[in-house]
């Protein structure tokens, strides 16, 4: 008596239907990412093991769409989807830019394409960047945080606490800004640390203080320089711009 060759279920063959379309399907790979901070100051999930970013998906970006319909952050919303062993919150401002650019060229690849008007005959150019040729400075070992630092003008010493995903609700939401919330940040000012004194301190400051105050709070000279050469293809015009890490930037590929 012959055997009688196993059949595939109905649901079987739609499975395998299913696999051999998907399967030049890139892998969803999760790559190590090191940030500006070097991780100093963060408890991850797992103390022996790096944070990663995996790709964006289709559906990553669905849930973050419609959280964003409801008032959430897109760009916030899809790291907290595809960046592992770490809560998307505690991240510091200046790592999180640097982790978006991680996430869009593990999703994209490291070329970014986008059309740019010239400054200078105002006409429209594609371009191509090369995302791993974007500028990062990391954060010296020797700051730390809370930042101590000297203000110009009262000549008295100030330390900041910088500010994290969780503290952008300070800077972005209607009615807010980074001057009314300065207060929330300062740890101290010439060694008091009471919250009424430092607020009405604040109000009286020199507008130099203020700037410095939220220059170093921003740590813009740490983390990812979002400025790349641009070159005009029609009048050869040459100066630098700013990359657009935008929403934008995870729909022009």
């Amino acid at each position: 008596m012959k055997d009688t060759p196993n059949k595939l279920s109905a649901n079987e063959k739609k499975e395998e239907a299913i696999q051999n379309i998907l399967e030049f399907l890139p892998e969803s790979v999760e790559v190590p990412v090191l940030p500006p901070t070097q991780n100093r100051w963060y408890t991850l999930t797992e103390s022996s093991k790096p944070i990663t970013v995996r790709p964006l998906t289709y559906a990553d970006e669905k849930i973050a769409g419609k959280a964003r319909d409801s008032g959430g952050d897109l760009l916030t919303i899809m790291l907290d989807r595809c960046v592992d062993n770490i809560n998307v919150n505690d991240l510091f401002l200046f790592d999180k830019l640097y982790f978006l650019l991680k996430l869009r060229e593990a999703t994209y690849g490291p070329t970014f394409e986008s059309e740019i008007t010239c400054n200078a005959c105002k006409k429209n150019s594609k371009v191509s960047f090369d995302l791993t040729n974007v500028r990062i400075t990391q954060v010296p070992e020797d700051v730390t945080n809370p930042h101590t630092f000297t203000l110009p003008v009262l000549k008295k010493e100030v330390s900041i606490m910088f500010p994290r995903v969780r503290d952008e609700v300070y800077f972005t939401e209607e009615g807010s800004d980074i001057g009314t919330n300065l207060w929330r940040f300062l740890q101290s000012i010439d060694g008091h640390t009471d919250p009424y004194i430092i607020s009405k301190v604040i109000e009286k400051m020199h507008v130099q203080d203020i700037h410095r105050i939220i220059s170093e709070l921003g740590g813009s000279q740490w983390g990812i320089d979002p400025t790349v050469d641009f070159s005009c293809a029609e009048c050869q015009a040459s100066y630098e711009i700013e990359l657009p890490l935008t929403e934008d930037f995870f729909y022009l590929s």
